[in-house]
């Protein structure tokens, strides 16, 4: 297994370096690397982010307000182009869904923003 890590991190650059085989990829999270996983397909592309090095957990109300957001966005967009997705997913410590491949940069930017924001987090 070879560990990445990427300072400035964008998802083409996360998801070339995840493709290739072994390969394991860090970003800087409030001076922390956790772990970050991008895939696409030719229609979806996936987003998953493992938090467990910050010691924190998702604010219930994080949850709620992320999820909405992505389920308007998979509402307006999804049921038109057939894609299979499972939605926005939370453990204690990941968030994971898919997007559109088309906008998955847009959605990298704004979940990386959202997980900066330690408001959205409690200690575990």
């Amino acid at each position: 297994m070879i560990l990445i890590h990427i300072e400035d991190p964008s998802f083409k650059e996360i998801q070339v370096s995840c493709a290739q085989s072994g390969n394991d990829v860090t970003v800087p999270l409030n001076g922390i690397f956790v772990q970050c996983r991008c895939e696409a397909n030719r229609k979806e592309a996936y987003i998953g982010f493992d938090l467990e090095a910050i010691k924190m957990k998702w604010r219930a109300d994080a949850q709620r307000r992320l999820t909405q957001h992505h389920g308007e966005y998979m509402a307006q967009h999804f049921t038109v182009h057939e894609c299979k997705t499972n939605g926005m997913v939370f453990t204690k410590t990941t968030v994971n869904f898919h997007v559109l491949k088309r906008d998955a940069e847009e959605w990298f930017h704004w979940i990386y923003e959202e997980l900066q924001n330690k408001g959205n987090f409690l200690p575990l």
